[in-house]
């Protein structure tokens, strides 16, 4: 899925769907299994699609891995990590009111933790940090909560 709680500069990924993460950016494989095994054995690449990053990126690219990897999240250290003032992701604490209702995180000042035994739903947490889950490109994102 793009994410390891090993700490590594770039992240090469192998296979169908998968994701990889370079300083620039991340750049996902074709998802057919067939199709990549044929385009690998033709000595060529396979990669689909990938994302430069740009502006907040980096910054949000913290938040969601610690979540997805740990989940828990400093938000305070990253902010200060990226330069950013404290209250960057008012926005973003406010969305997650509704996942402290329903028991699947707690927040004390800036740091969020997931509390659900149901570990697939930290996605969905996750995607409030996502500035492009609720773009037009929401479509075409890398990876989707089914």
């Amino acid at each position: 899925m793009g994410y390891t709680d090993v700490p590594n500069d770039r992240l090469l990924a192998f296979g169908a769907s998968s994701i990889s993460e370079l300083d620039e950016g991340i750049a996902q494989n074709i998802p057919q299994a067939t199709s990549y095994v044929n385009l690998i054995t033709a000595d060529h690449l396979a990669t689909k699609r990938g994302h430069i990053y740009v502006g907040d990126d980096l910054m949000r690219k913290d938040v969601i891995s610690a979540l997805m990897c740990y989940f828990c999240v400093d938000l305070e250290a990253i902010l200060q990590k990226h330069n950013r003032p404290l209250d960057y992701f008012d926005a973003e604490l406010a969305l997650l009111s509704e996942f402290v209702t329903a028991g699947l995180i707690t927040i004390e000042g800036r740091f969020i933790r997931f509390q659900s035994p149901l570990k697939m739903l930290v996605r969905t947490v996750a995607a409030v940090f996502d500035t492009y889950a609720n773009s037009s490109q929401a479509l075409h994102r890398f990876s989707k909560v089914a």
